[in-house]
């Protein structure tokens, strides 16, 4: 393994107690599995002169990228053939993630500790201090004059006051595992939380410390996550793939956009009308992937499956799919009652259940709720 990934994978992932020699063996041998599964279409946007491209924002055409081993922000046109790479700022100490506020672009610098600022309509921009003293900073989202910052070392999200000329931080949720990556949508902060392996949301107007509610779990190095109407997309950095869910969904289910077409994916940012942006650290390049329209989702995966009859006594049924599949049985709650397999108009016993609602997801993609009589 390069140099370079093994200086990147010590600092983002790992705790600083943490054997060097037993990480980089382990970590190794994760990032070489290689999985088959029907890949998205990714285009290369600018594939040479980075390093360490990590994290991203949008202004109008220009995009914007840490460069984490590089200490650098720089910026691409991305309506131009061929994007040429500009400086923008340099001389930082990690920087990671990046929030734009107007014309303030704001920084996480993780190795310094600190969130600085520049005004991107100067000329040549010079960073100011907004605070310091931070346990590794990685993302940033704002609501309001709020700034809600993941701070990956001290394993929680705290947030500052963005107009106060001495911003003190306040705890917002404590005892998280790794946090990276945070996107508000409305009152509710999603949390990438990479060592956990989950992406956990609170309601920020909750009392603080705010409780956690796990949206989806079970990824592999999770980073960071965007927003493209009811669609999450999650960079999985030691899986090597993007995948989504549904966060309207009653049971997320996570899908895979793509895997192993992409090297250590970290920033994610959709543009647009659905150009999702990828970093990808270990390639040293920015992908993008075309996102499906609404239409063209709806046309693969929504109604395909149903179940017969509803509400059931003993036996469901279901009708749908074109092959022999697994499928989980949820309650109401949504704990996983029973799982199997099943074929096209294959019966499923579920004497043995309560009566009540439930739902049975098929092929860890599609779930439908069914009543127990």
């Amino acid at each position: 393994m390069p140099v370079f990934c093994k200086f990147i994978l010590i600092n983002i992932f790992i705790k600083p107690q943490t054997s060097m020699k037993t990480i980089v063996f382990t970590l190794s041998i994760i990032l070489c599995a290689l999985w088959n599964y029907a890949n998205a279409q990714t285009t290369d946007v600018i594939n040479t002169g980075l390093n360490g491209p990590i994290y991203l924002a949008i202004n109008g055409n220009d995009l914007y990228m840490s460069e984490f081993t590089g200490d650098k922000i720089s910026k691409i046109d991305i309506t131009a053939a061929i994007p040429t790479i500009t400086d923008v700022i340099t001389g930082l100490n990690g920087p990671q993630g990046l929030l734009l506020n107007g014309n303030d672009l704001y920084i996480a610098e993780s190795e310094g500790g600190k969130i600085s600022k520049i005004d991107i309509t100067t000329g040549t921009p010079s960073t100011t201090d907004v605070i310091s003293g931070l346990g590794y900073p990685v993302g940033m989202a704002l609501n309001g004059n709020d700034l809600y910052i993941a701070e990956l070392n001290t394993d929680r999200i705290s947030k500052i006051n963005i107009t106060s000329v001495t911003p003190i931080r306040i705890d917002v949720v404590i005892g998280l595992n790794d946090p990276t990556g945070v996107l508000l949508n409305g009152n509710d902060l999603y949390i990438v939380e990479q060592t956990g392996g989950r992406v956990s949301k609170i309601d920020i107007t909750d009392t603080l410390p705010a409780t956690t509610t796990t949206v989806t779990s079970g990824l592999s190095g999770s980073y960071d996550l965007t927003l493209n109407g009811n669609n999450l997309y999650i960079s999985e950095y030691i899986g090597n793939k993007i995948s989504k869910i549904d966060i309207t969904a009653t049971i997320p289910t996570t899908t895979i956009l793509v895997e192993n077409d992409v090297t250590g994916p970290a920033g994610t940012l959709v543009v647009g009308d659905g150009e999702l942006y990828i970093t990808e650290l270990n390639a040293n390049k920015i992908t993008k992937i075309t996102l499906p329209t609404l239409g063209e989702e709806e046309r693969e995966f929504a109604h395909e499956i149903s179940i017969y009859p509803n509400p059931s006594g003993t036996s469901i049924f279901v009708k749908g799919i074109k092959k022999k599949s697994n499928y989980e049985l949820f309650n109401a709650l949504g704990l996983k009652v029973h799982h199997g397999t099943v074929f096209e108009n294959g019966e499923i016993s579920v004497k043995n259940l309560s009566s009540g609602k439930y739902y049975i997801r098929i092929q860890n993609r599609e779930v439908v709720k069914f009543i127990k009589k």
